[in-house]
């Protein structure tokens, strides 16, 4: 998923700080988890990963790949869908290739049901179509063109069934987000923006021209019990203790409220009320303090010296509203702070350099900032 602030090349250097401190098990705790980029490798180095984040989206990406430890039967749905149980499933793209027979009996429940959602056809009467593509909106105050028609009809589709199977009871809670999961991820690599879901283009691009096709999600297999939260950070953190605590906060001014609205809409299927031209859902209750430049500070000096944890490791550019000298003060309450600067690619929305005017330098400065959290005695010596 293309997301603002995404830690996958950061990852390499966060395994470097871990191994480091010798920091190898336990609970980690990433309380602005995104897209769950950094669950999920915490997990395969077998850490019981809490995961939390205010957007529902986050939520049920971090049930999918957290909560889920082995691929599900489908038992119940198989039993009700012969049509689907007796599906035969050709190996080929977006299905994968698989190294062996257990792999391919273990994931096939879920490829034939992944096969068949991309086989349904889509419908004019959903929410995704009638708001968010220009087939449905054409006629509106405010026409949109977030997706292809055919993508905003198929997305509906699916959407659809997997909600009647979740009230029927055909699927269980780890099913049921993982599909979810699923076509959100599927539904954001044929989004006709730049990136983000602030703004969409007057033209469908290529890549929004593609169909809307699921992907199996891969499982990140396990034995621990991994916890979830959909909160705000600072009143989770009051809830729970860890041996690493991982903070990605927001950085400057951007909501993920309103540039990911409509992967939440989706999430939600609550079919909001929308306003203005993008069609923002109201967020009011997920507006964060971090995005505030006159409360940013407060919130974070909160966060940290609630925080009931060993270790703590914050991912920080230079770009963003606290100041290398206010984070490292508001760390040193807390124990002897470490600093380490890594190179790193500015986001770019629009990777055309003609639609947009960027600074010269293309990189910023991206900070891990580790404390070991003294207790009082040690503090007071």
């Amino acid at each position: 998923m293309n997301y603002i602030g995404s830690k996958w090349s950061l990852l390499p250097f966060i395994q470097n700080l871990l191994d480091a401190k010798q920091l190898n098990g336990g609970v980690f705790c990433d309380l602005f988890s995104g897209t769950t980029a950094v669950g999920q490798f915490a997990k395969r180095l077998g850490f019981q990963v809490v995961s939390n984040d205010w957007q529902y989206y986050s939520y049920v990406l971090g049930k999918a790949f957290l909560g889920c430890n082995q691929y599900p039967t489908f038992e119940t749905l198989l039993s009700a869908y012969p049509q689907i149980s007796e599906r035969q499933v050709p190996i080929q793209p977006p299905l994968p290739s698989f190294s062996s027979d257990k792999e391919y009996n273990l994931r096939l429940p879920l490829l034939k049901i992944i096969d068949w959602l991309n086989s349904l056809s889509g419908i004019d009467t959903g929410f995704v179509f009638n708001n968010y593509c220009y087939g449905g909106t054409k006629d509106s105050e405010h026409s949109r063109n977030y997706f292809s028609d055919e993508n905003g009809r198929s997305c509906d589709a699916i959407r659809q069934i997997l909600e009647t199977w979740k009230v029927a009871g055909l699927v269980n809670e780890n099913e049921y987000y993982l599909l979810l999961a699923a076509l959100l991820d599927a539904l954001d690599s044929v989004a006709n923006t730049a990136s983000v879901y602030g703004a969409f283009l007057k033209h469908l691009k290529s890549t929004a021209l593609k169909p809307l096709k699921l992907k199996p999600p891969v499982i990140i297999p396990g034995d621990k019990p991994h916890k979830i939260f959909c909160s705000d950070a600072n009143q989770v953190i009051q809830q729970l203790d860890c041996d690493v605590l991982y903070l990605d906060p927001p950085y400057n001014r951007r909501q993920y409220a309103t540039n990911y609205h409509l992967l939440e809409t989706v999430a939600l299927g609550d079919n909001p009320e929308l306003k203005g031209k993008t069609g923002l859902r109201p967020y009011e209750h997920q507006r964060s303090r971090y995005c505030l430049k006159l409360e940013v500070e407060r919130a974070f000096t909160d966060l940290v010296s609630h925080a009931r944890a060993r270790h703590i490791i914050l991912s920080y550019n230079d770009e963003g509203f606290l100041s290398l000298k206010e984070i490292e003060r508001i760390f040193g309450m807390r124990g002897r702070v470490e600093t380490h600067r890594l190179t790193y690619r500015r986001f770019r929305a629009d990777k055309n350099r003609d639609n947009r005017n960027y600074a010269p330098n293309q990189n910023v400065n991206e900070f891990l900032f580790y404390v070991r959290v003294e207790n009082e005695a040690e503090q007071a010596a």
